[in-house]
């Protein structure tokens, strides 16, 4: 029986006025973990009037956030802490949905796991990436070869010349269809 893929809880985090004062303010669904390691861990404070958990705006505050909580959360970053901060969020460029996003950094996770080499890893994903973003208008899991083959040839990507460019795509496909097996994606020729 296939397990179905869980969410990830979603930490929003932004900048607020609050006590005389900037303040970094986390905002989430209830979650007793992420109650605690906020209270416990990292010192912050709870605010009746924001409902959210807070403390003092420095640089230090959201990096240890990532440290806290690493992979096991998303973050959705207020744009001004994004521009202050040089932070990118997946596809935060591209138009996708809630459930794309959610799939693609889990496909993200799914490639940390099982590739050492970083530079392999942004290749692949980067691949996948522009493939669900050039086909806007589908689920990720109707997506199909015919729909890879338009990507390449509306990227100007000419294959007969380049083997490396097809064992790199073929290998993309092939851990994303290891990933998500529901997908239509198959080997391409």
């Amino acid at each position: 029986m296939k397990d179905k893929l869980q969410p990830l809880p979603l930490l929003h985090i932004k900048k607020i006025e609050h006590r005389n004062g900037i303040q970094l303010m986390v905002l989430f669904d209830f979650n007793n973990r992420i109650k605690d390691l906020l209270r416990f861990e990292l010192g912050y404070f709870y605010s009746k009037t924001h409902k959210g958990w807070y403390t003092l705006y420095n640089d230090k505050a959201i990096s240890n956030i990532k440290k806290v909580f690493g992979n096991t959360v998303q973050y959705s970053f207020d744009n001004s802490i994004l521009k202050e901060n040089n932070i990118s969020e997946i596809g935060a460029h591209l138009m996708l949905s809630e459930e794309k996003k959610i799939i693609l950094r889990l496909f993200r996770m799914f490639l940390k796991r099982n590739l050492q080499n970083e530079n392999a890893l942004n290749l692949h994903y980067n691949f996948i990436l522009n493939l669900v973003d050039y086909n806007q208008d589908k689920s990720i899991n109707q997506i199909s070869n015919n729909d890879v083959n338009l990507f390449l040839n509306n990227n100007n990507y000419n294959l007969k010349n380049k083997l490396v460019d097809q064992k790199m795509i073929n290998t993309a496909i092939q851990l994303f269809k290891s990933f998500y097996p529901e997908c239509k994606l198959n080997k391409i020729k």
